[in-house]
């Protein structure tokens, strides 16, 4: 009775952690498509800084989940790097 106790257990554990792990790989697909779906748009494939800021500054204010968005270019930073931070509560 007690090994099939443990057992009973230990399946419980498992599908609590597998439905974790699909629930964190849910999130993190979501957010992948909502950076894809930004990095994407007319707009930000500009490069251009006075556009995308103010784009990036509405998407952040828009989309809750993020902490902080950044615009990253592989040619030498302006003289003033575009970065938006931000805390939530």
């Amino acid at each position: 009775m007690r090994n099939l106790t443990l057992d009973n257990l230990k399946q419980n554990d498992l599908l609590k952690v597998q439905q974790e792990v699909d629930e964190i790989d849910g999130w993190l697909a979501t957010r992948l498509a909502e950076i894809e779906t930004i990095a994407n748009t007319p707009i930000m494939r500009t490069m251009v800084l006075s556009m995308t800021g103010s784009y990036l500054k509405s998407e952040f204010k828009r989309l809750k989940e993020y902490t902080h968005i950044s615009l990253v270019s592989p040619e030498p930073c302006p003289a003033e790097p575009l970065e938006i931070t931000a805390r939530r509560s």
